[in-house]
């Protein structure tokens, strides 16, 4: 009898054993599932769905791929970064000190393969102070004053802004992948010997 009993106690802690086994591989699978497949999202096509936001960097990453933003450990940036788009096709960046605009650029946006957008740096854009105090004069003549209205982080400014279409052009094309998240808009680089590069950006 105490035999039985002991048998009957034997599967009945194997079952439990297994039922908690099979729990620990299913919660498992479920974050792992999370992480990487249900909490990925998808890069932009293009502006249309961030128009007229503007964006400031809050965070950068180097290192392996991520599949998910929910749990990367962002660093400071240096400087401060803006993302503006003006339209579809088109988006302005520029480095704030201060909580000043010192230089900026607006770019054109090419779609490329496997979800990536080509930047292409169309104009330079600088502060007056930057006209006056770092830019050689023979520069100096083929900048013109700008139209802050055309800028969406100037829209509001009233600070002198000057243009150029042939000083300090990269003619370069950059790619890049941009997501969307909530209030936030990351910009992936394309790979470099391996390594990713992400910027955070943060709607203000």
């Amino acid at each position: 009898m105490a035999k039985r009993t002991k048998e009957k106690k034997s599967k009945g802690w194997l079952i439990v054993g297994i039922v908690l086994l099979l729990m620990l591989l299913v919660g498992g699978g479920s974050l792992w599932y999370y992480q990487n497949i249900y909490s990925k999202i998808s890069p932009v096509s293009d502006f249309s769905a961030v128009n007229g936001k503007f964006y400031l960097s809050k965070g950068k990453y180097r290192g392996e791929e991520l599949t998910s933003f929910d749990h990367v450990k962002w660093e400071d940036t240096e400087k401060k970064l803006s993302f503006s788009p003006i339209d579809k096709s088109h988006i302005f960046i520029g480095v704030y000190e201060n909580n000043k605009l010192v230089t900026g650029s607006t770019l054109s946006t090419i779609k490329q393969k496997d979800n990536y957008l080509g930047l292409k740096q169309e104009s330079f854009i600088v502060s007056d102070s930057y006209y006056k105090s770092k830019l050689k004069k023979e520069n100096q003549e083929s900048f013109e004053q700008l139209d802050n209205k055309t800028i969406p982080d100037l829209t509001a400014s009233e600070d002198k802004y000057y243009i150029s279409k042939t000083v300090h052009i990269n003619p370069e094309i950059k790619s890049y992948k941009f997501y969307l998240k909530g209030k936030q808009l990351i910009r992936e680089n394309a790979p470099d010997n391996g390594s990713y590069y992400y910027v955070n950006y943060e709607q203000q």
